[in-house]
């Protein structure tokens, strides 16, 4: 085969709500002669069938908890994760022996529901036929190595995340089931890509690769930000925008604004931690320090967080728990190109981008404290000075035009 023309996409997502693989679908669309994108959503679809100039949308309707909307979903999340609530980011409770085996059932129960998901896209799609698969996650990876085996065609895997590590409050032989499926079917792809070199490292030991992964950056497409001038207002506006799940630390970082004393935190954003952390805001009477604001469309998150001083990324992280310890999300990247200076949690990966190119500082996400003593240590010309590097760095190294030429070069050199 001289040339790869159909590429198909696999992801268990809206495609227009997931940014890596919306940035990575437009820049491949420019070497491919058709893209096809097979999304998986847990709203009613409105339209099965988009087209966009080469870019071919299919949907098709799965189920996924949504874990709030009723007191069973809350309670098997509580058991799941050992905590007292939907959020992980609670205490940890100690589980007897027949919670331990009703949660070795639901995670069981989990894997097997993957399973069927991955074999419901096989079976659906088996006619589409692709010179070359692109799994994003785990959760696509068996459906895009079926699909690629059937069509004799070469298989791509994008793990976004270290996938097992997200359960680690679950059974040993839960994640051992899901390293060694992702293990074998990692090393059956042409390509392995991943977020970030230490992530990248750890998938080539762990499941003992011949490449290192490429790496991918989160980075956002090019926006032309006008700079801003030295910050004259106080308190100072903190953002956090994206997804409310459980394991974000998002309920400490509620309660760490009891110690700030000069800064406004506004959360942007939905998901199925909402309604904790609004009540976790009446509860400790900060509605005046905390405001909810309502999510924009995806297009619009650079050039509406222009508005705020301070980017926060309050995730935990800790040596069992790789996948938060070494993360490096999208809002890393966003927060920069809008011009915003960041406050991280102390974590490697996060510690070395803030400290490299001089964008922000970190903190201690374990202790209500920590954000605030950090806060009170700024001034107004050393945030101007960081928010002055973010925006430049993003410009010149951090964009989406800069990262997705290597992942062109990379395919184009496989085929």
């Amino acid at each position: 085969m001289a040339n790869p023309k159909h590429l198909i996409i696999i992801v268990n997502n809206e495609f227009w709500k997931d940014p890596r693989v919306n940035r990575t679908a437009r820049a491949l669309a420019n070497i491919f002669e058709q893209i096809t994108l097979l999304c998986s959503v847990t709203q009613p679809i409105t339209q099965k069938q988009e087209q966009f100039n080469n870019l071919l949308i299919y949907r098709h309707r799965l189920f996924k908890p949504t874990y709030g909307q009723s007191r069973l979903t809350k309670w098997a999340t509580a058991l799941a994760t050992k905590s007292g609530s939907a959020d992980v980011s609670a205490p940890k409770k100690e589980t007897g022996g027949w919670q331990n085996g009703v949660r070795a059932i639901l995670f069981l129960g989990w894997f097997v529901y993957v399973l069927f998901l991955n074999l419901m896209i096989v079976v659906r799609y088996r006619h589409v036929k692709g010179d070359l698969y692109y799994a994003n996650d785990l959760d696509t990876l068996l459906a895009g190595y079926l699909l690629s085996k059937w069509h004799h065609a070469k298989l791509i895997y994008d793990a976004h995340e270290l996938y097992p590590d997200l359960f680690e409050t679950g059974p040993k032989l839960y994640r051992a089931l899901l390293n060694k499926l992702e293990g074998y079917l990692a090393r059956q792809a042409e390509l392995v890509i991943t977020v970030n070199e230490s992530i990248a490292e750890i998938l080539q030991q762990r499941h003992h690769l011949k490449q290192k992964p490429m790496v991918l950056l989160n980075c956002p497409a090019f926006e032309a930000v006008p700079v801003r001038g030295q910050p004259s207002r106080r308190p100072y506006k903190l953002l956090y925008h994206g997804v409310y799940l459980p394991g974000r630390n998002l309920e400490g970082l509620v309660l760490s604004m009891q110690y700030v004393t000069n800064a406004t935190l506004y959360l942007r954003g939905y998901g199925i931690s909402e309604e904790l952390l609004r009540q976790l805001v009446t509860q400790t009477n900060l509605q005046d320090k905390v405001i909810f604001l309502e999510p924009v469309p995806m297009g619009d998150l650079v050039s509406s967080a222009t508005e705020f001083d301070i980017g926060i990324v309050p995730y935990p992280g800790n040596a069992n728990n790789l996948n938060s310890y070494y993360c490096t999300p999208n809002k890393i990247f966003e927060y920069m190109m809008s011009g915003l200076a960041l406050v991280v949690s102390d974590l490697p990966e996060l510690r070395q981008i803030v400290t490299q190119y001089q964008v922000g500082v970190t903190f201690n996400p374990d202790t209500p404290q920590g954000l605030g003593e950090v806060l009170r240590n700024l001034t107004d010309e050393s945030l101007a000075q960081m928010q002055h590097h973010a925006l430049t760095v993003a410009q010149t190294t951090f964009n989406f035009e800069r990262e997705s030429q290597h992942l062109l070069d990379k395919i184009k050199e496989i085929w």
